[in-house]
């Protein structure tokens, strides 16, 4: 009974090697997501996707091309005169500026699809809030003038 058991297991087991399934969940959003399984209280479309993973091998064939690098023209590299300090700084402060003119335009011009527009009974008291996209896009700016501020005190503390 135990050999049958065994045997058993053994099959089931070597046939689903071969197989995997994925779930491609659609949110009302229309967001698309993979899952191995679908999550609990999933409010959208689920499609079950079979995948047969024995029939998606790729051998890798050795090859007996060497790899060759291209011959480098000497004449073409350019070396860029060395800056003076206050060149540096000049520079430096540009991109300050850059950053901060990146960020108040990103501010100042978001789009109606940057933002989600709550009911006037909701909890939070806010009538709109800023789709996580928007928001990761505003927090990169603001990150970008923090570098930008930091380099630029880096570089004018090192000249004096």
């Amino acid at each position: 009974m135990r050999i049958v058991l065994a045997a058993l297991f053994a099959a089931f087991a070597a046939a689903d090697a071969g197989a995997a399934v994925l779930y491609k969940l659609v949110d009302p959003l229309g967001r698309i997501t993979f899952a191995d399984n679908v999550p609990r209280g999933f409010d959208g479309t689920v499609t079950r996707l079979d995948i047969d993973t024995g029939t998606n091998v790729i051998t890798p064939s050795p090859s007996g091309d060497a790899v060759v690098r291209a011959p480098v023209d000497r004449d073409l590299l350019v070396r860029r005169p060395d800056m003076s300090g206050e060149e540096r700084l000049r520079q430096a402060a540009q991109r300050v500026e850059d950053a901060r003119l990146a960020l108040a335009d990103a501010q100042n011009n978001s789009l109606a699809e940057d933002w989600v527009y709550l009911g006037a009974d909701n909890p939070l008291g806010m009538r709109r809030m800023p789709r996580p996209e928007y928001q990761a896009r505003l927090d990169q700016l603001a990150g970008n003038v923090v570098v930008a501020e930091a380099a630029y005190d880096a570089l004018r503390s090192q000249l004096r």
